[in-house]
Formats: structure tokens, sequence, C-alpha cells
């Protein structure tokens, strides 16, 4: 009866010291919902901000691959973080990762202002003959468009004047994000500034045109013929394939990738040097 007794004592104090060893490390759970602000996603981004710092810095390097763009979101599956664990040699048992991460770019709206001082800019670009007047409080934004944080670099590609309304109609793009949609703001024309934009308006039209945001100045990332990498993802999966371009590429320009094991072509978009990006 001792014997069973002593056996029954050890039984629980093995119990107990594996209670305070399991209390002593605590999992620590990746977040599952996240916004970034960089290009590129990384462990250190899904940990809670009370996670140790040592972590922190450990997982910094470790990569998950490029960001959603403005509006969009990524879904990360838990495989393919324990894959990125492994790979880096780093050691996840203290994570509990959750079936799925959604990761979004954090942004900010387009600004009246700077749309303004766009406008500005393409307005100096025609010293010609007087401009009209137009004022950034009664600028027009026909939709709330959202960019990354940081500089848009705004550029007027496009200047119109419509005489009946009396309004100026300007078309912009982001020359930093050429991936986000050209949009258009407009403008009243206050009556002493009808005459000018009429008399002007050719001269305007002409100096002002749209500039190109991929011009040959702007360095080719993607080669035709020569392999790249392909982040090839969906709401349910997340791979990174090898693929061969058929035509090159400049950063945010979409060109057609063969897939070399199946021969299939698919549309991507160029998101860095030998790197593309596609959904599916």
């Amino acid at each position: 009866m001792r014997h069973l007794l002593a056996i029954l004592h050890f039984v629980v104090l093995l119990a107990f010291c594996d209670a305070i060893m399991a209390a002593g490390t605590p999992s620590i759970a990746l977040l599952m919902e996240v916004e970034v602000r960089n290009d590129a996603i990384v462990l250190a981004n899904l940990l809670p901000e009370a996670a140790p710092e040592s972590l922190k810095d450990a997982t910094r390097e470790i990569s998950l691959g490029r960001a959603p763009q403005n509006g969009t979101v990524r879904r990360i599956s838990r495989q393919s973080i324990t894959a990125a664990i492994n790979r880096a040699d780093f050691s996840g048992s203290a994570l509990s990762i959750p079936e799925f991460i959604t990761v979004k770019r954090q942004g900010r709206f387009v600004t009246r202002e700077e749309v303004f001082r766009a406008i500005e800019v393409a307005f100096a670009r025609n010293p010609s003959g007087q401009q009209p007047k137009i004022q950034w409080q009664d600028l027009t934004l026909e939709a709330a468009i959202e960019v990354p944080v940081g500089a848009a670099n705004l550029e007027v590609t496009q200047i119109a004047f419509d005489e009946a309304l009396g309004r100026a109609r300007f078309r912009l793009q982001s020359a930093s994000t050429p991936a986000i949609r050209p949009f258009f703001a407009t403008a009243p024309l206050h009556a002493e500034s009808r005459d000018a934009a009429e008399s002007n308006r050719k001269s305007v039209l002409l100096s002002i045109e749209p500039q190109k945001l991929t011009s040959n100045k702007t360095p080719v990332l993607v080669e035709a013929g020569r392999f790249a990498r392909l982040h090839l993802h969906s709401q349910d999966s997340d791979m990174q394939l090898e693929v061969k371009p058929l035509q090159r590429g400049r950063l945010g320009e979409i060109v057609r990738v063969r897939l070399p094991q199946s021969a299939k072509t698919l549309q991507a978009r160029v998101i860095g040097k030998g790197s593309l990006d596609a959904t599916f």
C-alpha cells in the first residue's frame, strides 16, 4: 500500500512540475488580422504588441511574401507560415498560429491639398498665357483614393475644360504606385478664369500630356525568357513558383508568364526584381 501511495505521489509531482514549466513558457498567439506598411510581410508583423522584443528581433528577417495592394487583403495559411519558419531554421514552438491570418496594407486617402499641388506643377509646365485660377478648397475628388503611407507623387496626366458647366477636370495618377488606377478631380472655373481657360485651352491641353509613368528611365525588373519568382495566392492557398515571363516588364506592369511544368500561361504583376504576383 505504501509503495502504491509513493507511486501516486510521484505521478502527481511530475504533473505539477509539467504545469509549472508550461506556465513559465506560455505560447504567444499570432494576430488573426494585421495591417502592414511595407511592401513585404515578415513574421514580426504578426506578433502582438506585448510580445518580447527579443522575439520581434528574431522574426524580422523571416519573410512571408509580398504585402497586398491597397484596397485588397491577403490571407496567409498556417501551412505557409510554418514553412517559412522551417526555412529560416527558427524554432516556432512558442508560437500559436491560427489557421489563417488576414493581412491588409496600411494606407491613407489622397487629400485635396496634394491634388492641388500636382495641378500647380502641371500648370507650371505651361508657362505661356494666363492660367485659370483654381483654388484647392473648390476641388472635388470623384472617388476616395487610397494610397500607401508616404508621398503619393501625384502627376496630372490630362486637363480638360467643360465650357458648358464652367468646370476644369483633371486626370491624375500616382507615380510612386503605378498599380493604383488613374482618378479624376474637378474644380469650378470662376468668372474671371473662364476667358483665360478658353483662350489658353488649346495650349494647356497640348503642353500637359499624359506622363509615361513606366518610361524607358524606369528599370526593367523582369526579362522575357528569364526565370522569375511568382507569388501565386488565393483566399485559401499561397504558393511560390518559378515561372518564365513571356515579355519584359517594369514595376507595376502586367505581363504574361508560363508555368514550366504545365505550359499554361497566366497574367502577373511585376512587384520587384525578378518577382511577380498573381491571384487565382
